[in-house]
């Protein structure tokens, strides 16, 4: 019997060829579907591995809460695709466990974060950043590697833990909406749900008053306007003011400062480390008026929801046992939207970076005795890679490393497959907030997408695949992406209008968009393959609907 594995090329939007190798040929039948809105960009070897384990703590509380369904994962070129599949048990058993799990949590699932989870999540955080690797030999170091992937899984258990049931509330509610006020309010029950305080909105605002401080001190906002971050973090001390200035923003990054711009890649830079999105931010909200601070909208965002909740209530005034349910419902779904930027914030921001402390000290080992080049050239290699480097001192990953990252910058160039497998994809019941199907436009100037925040703009397209592009993007221009993600969010003040190729309505980016009043249109699929730096559209927001004028 031949232990060959079976290999099937798949074809990329722009004809390359995409080959899969599948360890288990049954897999082929499948299908699965590219994950972007997590995984835009092809992993890191110790980023693929590791980032496993956030996704079997998600299958292990999915299990213990009878969900039917759980995920697998196929990674190929870096790129993660994912599929749904069902457990062995009864799925009408398993469906009956996950109604009572969810009635039972879904209504206070704010007050088990608060005082549950987010302490766990908060702990675990903080025994990664406590590592003290002086004196730790390497093996010592690789010993706890095992602790990391554990942590990882924890994060993904509690992940799950929280937002299973705040989706359910959320889907619970628009399904109750769609019954009482019709399909055509498409945006009314996030309308609903928007304009609450969160740590996103949080670590905005403290940007937004760093700005409000550099304009206290002429020659720190002088600096700040005329040189970029790495001349103005180098001379910010040499001016009036820019000691006073450094202190607090070294404080907004001991406080935010603890994410990069990735769900899953642990080889991006924190904040922390790499200030530079932060700086960007403070210097583009110089210019800004006191209405269009971050604070600012979330008031008139709230302000809207307030309006609305009183039609709706009006609507329902006549029918007392359908107003109390929406009532209930309306504030059991409300949570949903603060637990979506905080739980990111704590989970797949806080407690995802954290892991680089010790994967950066077991590199900072492997670079002095020459396996690698530098201590970020560990995340190329895989564990097993680590275990052999550790037990031979003498053992030089150097050639593999560069051959890999080779390899992932030719794959970033191309765009994957949606799908591999030769199986149908099956739907995912939270497209909702991944995003489904579009129609195809009849006009070729036309990209149609989800209708993400209403309002029509037209400007400048600026493509920023990740966060270290960012300063290309001049306020008022229309930020074209893949996906956003929470440490994006201050970006929303700046931007025109944005448009993704993934999300749904209940998306980060559809959220936060409606939350700063700007238009969005998210899930094209398209949008970054089509729309070039520098093109002039059109984004409605209310239809779904990019225009390209150019």
């Amino acid at each position: 019997m031949s232990d060959q594995k079976l290999t099937t090329v798949f074809e990329c939007p722009d004809g390359t060829e995409f080959p899969v190798e599948w360890d288990d040929p049954s897999e082929e039948t499948f299908g699965w579907r590219w994950d972007q809105m997590h995984c835009p960009l092809p992993l890191t070897p110790l980023s693929q591995e590791i980032g496993r384990m956030l996704l079997d703590g998600f299958n292990r509380t999915f299990d213990v809460t009878g969900m039917p369904v759980y995920l697998e994962q196929k990674h190929a070129h870096g790129y993660a695709f994912v599929r749904l599949a069902l457990f062995d048990d009864d799925p009408e058993v398993r469906t009956a466990v996950r109604n009572r799990d969810m009635e039972a949590r879904a209504d206070r699932i704010l007050e088990l974060w608060n005082t549950e989870y987010q302490p766990e999540v908060e702990a675990l955080t903080r025994s990664l950043w406590s590592l003290d690797e002086r004196g730790l030999r390497l093996t010592e170091l690789v010993d706890r590697l095992n602790q990391v992937r554990m942590i990882r899984r924890r994060h993904g258990e509690l992940h799950a833990l929280v937002m299973n049931p705040a989706s359910f509330a959320g889907n619970r509610f628009f399904e109750f909406c769609t019954q009482e006020f019709g399909e055509g309010e498409e945006m009314l029950d996030a309308e609903l749900t928007q304009g609450f305080p969160n740590k996103s909105l949080e670590s905005a605002n403290a940007l937004w008053e760093l700005a409000q401080e550099a304009k206290q001190r002429p020659a720190v906002e002088d600096l700040l306007r005329n040189q970029p971050t790495s001349e103005f973090l180098a001379n910010i001390e040499t001016v009036q003011g820019g000691e006073e200035f450094l202190s607090l923003l070294n404080t907004f990054l001991d406080a935010y400062g603890h994410r990069n711009e990735s769900f899953s890649e642990f080889a991006f830079p924190t904040w922390r480390e790499d200030p530079a999105f932060p700086i960007f931010i403070v210097r583009s909200y110089l210019d800004m008026e006191d209405d269009s601070s971050p604070e600012a909208l979330h008031e008139r965002s709230a302000k809207r929801r307030e309006e609305r909740v009183k039609e709706c209530e009006v609507k329902l005034s006549d029918e007392p046992e359908k107003l109390a349910t929406f009532r209930a419902w309306l504030t059991s779904a409300q949570q949903r939207t603060v637990l979506l930027e905080d739980h990111n914030f704590y989970i797949d921001q806080q407690g995802h970076s954290a892991v680089r402390v010790p994967l950066l000290a077991i590199g900072r080992h492997l670079a002095a005795q020459e396996t690698i080049s530098a201590p970020d050239d560990v995340f190329y290699l895989w564990i097993a890679d680590i275990e052999e480097a550790a037990a031979n001192s003498g053992r030089d990953f150097r050639p593999q490393v560069e051959e890999r990252k080779a390899e992932r910058e030719r794959w970033m160039r191309v765009l994957p497959p949606a799908s591999i497998g030769t199986g149908a994809v099956v739907a995912n019941p939270l497209d909702r907030f991944f995003g489904g199907d579009v129609a195809e436009p009849s006009d070729p100037s036309e990209i149609t997408g989800l209708a993400g925040s209403a309002g029509v703009v037209r400007g400048t397209a600026r493509f920023i695949p990740t966060l270290s592009e960012v300063e290309r993007l001049s306020p008022g221009e229309i930020l074209v992406t893949y996906a956003t993600a929470p440490p994006w969010t201050p970006l929303f003040a700046v931007a025109g209008g944005i448009v993704t190729d993934v999300g749904g309505a209940l998306s980060h980016c559809a959220v936060v968009a409606r939350e700063y009043g700007i238009p969005a249109v998210v899930g094209t699929k398209v949008a970054t393959q089509r729309i070039k730096d520098g093109m002039l559209i059109t984004v409605d927001g209310t239809n779904g609907v990019v225009r390209i004028e150019d």
